[in-house]
């Protein structure tokens, strides 16, 4: 019997070594300075990992610039490498250079987490997604190289830290900066964090095919200048452009119902803004702190507008064009309670009862017109839509009119 509990012990003593001298050889094998694990035998396709037993153990396995290949041969077997593992560089901070091949389809979380060292990264045309904290504190990244926009454009980011833009502050198309994004015909949908912080874009197209703008998609873009959502999208995400300091002119396409929480806020340059006559939701901080905004108009389909929408923006007047008062958040106009609110016909009591609207103290009822005076001699001389398109006629809808004495006047034509 004591030979038989020796024994026993001795057995498990034995496989407690034996699965701690495993655990220090974590991954399945190594070619040339580079660590993989197995993810499927049978497709035969292997991620890029980390050396030690954890992804702490070894804190600069890599250094220099890395090259991942596409495939790797290994005791006669070839493998595709066809993503890079949680944590597979973290803190690698001697690594200055990675290059992703086409095959790389998949980058886990914390997959760069602090490699402050790294200053370029070129990505494959073949990256569906980017986990959470992919490239997080990789605080001296300098360059983002793509070789494909509409590969980019399709990749789900798992936050703001998992796209190296937003510490590169710009982004590279076959080693060529991107100024003029012209976004591609095959894309639906702007993702979530797409082009965070893309500080070199000035202008952005964006074509009839996209429907949705994600959720901080070109949130920090502090060079955009224009912006013209078109027809097609139905809704902005919140904070799809926020803090876009240099933006100085957005049009909202006819389609768009929802403008997400804080989609336009800290837009300082903002100065002309067209809302669509499909919105019905303004969101929370919308526009807030849009301090070179002078003037908005509320087209006839809003219902809700949320807290702050507008404030901070100092508005000089305000043109509502809702029958029935929209719905108003908590200090939806705070700061233009003073501003000159132009109201439809009949409606001037039921604005001054409303929640927020009462605080308004310049309340005026009108058939269309803005309020903006006009000598009595001035004649019409040009009538535009609200997106610049010259009318004939008076035509349903805003009607922007053009006065002979150089003002201007809005007319809602029903």
């Amino acid at each position: 019997m004591k030979n038989l509990n020796f024994l026993l012990k001795a057995f498990v003593i034995f496989m407690a070594m034996l699965s701690g001298g495993l655990s220090a050889f974590a991954y399945d094998f190594e070619v040339d300075d580079i660590y993989y694990n197995i993810t499927d035998e049978n497709t035969k396709t292997i991620e890029v990992t980390y050396q030690g037993s954890s992804y702490g153990e070894f804190s600069n396995e890599y250094s220099g610039s890395v090259n991942i290949p596409s495939t790797v041969t290994y005791n006669g077997t070839t493998y595709s490498v066809t993503s890079i593992g949680d944590d597979a560089f973290y803190y690698c901070r001697r690594l200055t250079e990675v290059i992703i091949p086409n095959s790389i389809i998949k980058i886990g979380n914390n997959a760069f987490y602090s490699c402050t060292g790294l200053t370029s990264v070129t990505i494959g045309n073949s990256v569906t997604s980017m986990g959470y904290d992919a490239f997080y504190d990789c605080s001296d990244l300098k360059e983002v190289n793509i070789i494909s926009l509409s590969s980019w454009c399709k990749i789900d980011f798992g936050d703001e830290h998992s796209n190296p833009i937003l510490y590169a502050h710009k982004l590279k198309l076959n080693d060529t900066e991107i100024q003029d994004l012209v976004i591609p015909n095959d894309i639906t949908e702007i993702k979530n964090n797409g082009f965070y912080s893309c500080n070199c874009l000035t202008s952005v197209t964006i074509p009839n095919s996209v429907t949705s703008i994600g959720y901080d998609a070109f949130s920090g873009c502090s060079g955009l200048k224009k912006v013209n959502i078109p027809n097609s999208v139905t809704s902005i995400g919140s904070y799809a452009f926020y803090d876009c300091l240099g933006l100085s002119e957005v049009t909202i396409g006819n389609s768009v119902t929802s403008i997400g929480v804080s989609a336009f806020s800290g837009c300082l340059g903002v100065k002309e803004l067209t809302i669509g006559n499909s919105v019905t939701e303004i969101g929370q901080f919308a526009f807030n702190m849009c301090s070179g905004l002078t003037s908005v108009t509320i087209p006839n389909s809003v219902t809700s507008i949320g807290g702050w929408a507008f404030s901070n923006c100092y508005l000089e007047s305000v043109i509502s064009y809702c029958e029935t008062p929209p719905t108003c958040g908590n200090r939806a106009f705070d700061g233009s309670y003073s501003a000159r609110l132009s109201v439809p016909e009949g409606t001037k009591d039921a604005y001054a009862n409303a929640d927020e609207w009462e605080k308004f103290t310049n309340i005026n009822e009108n058939s269309g017109v803005d309020g903006v005076e006009t000598e009595g001699n001035a004649i019409e001389v040009a009538r535009h839509d609200i997106y610049g398109r010259q009318l004939n006629q008076p035509t349903k809808g805003i009607n922007i009119i053009k006065m002979s004495d150089g003002t201007t006047r809005k007319e809602m034509e029903k």
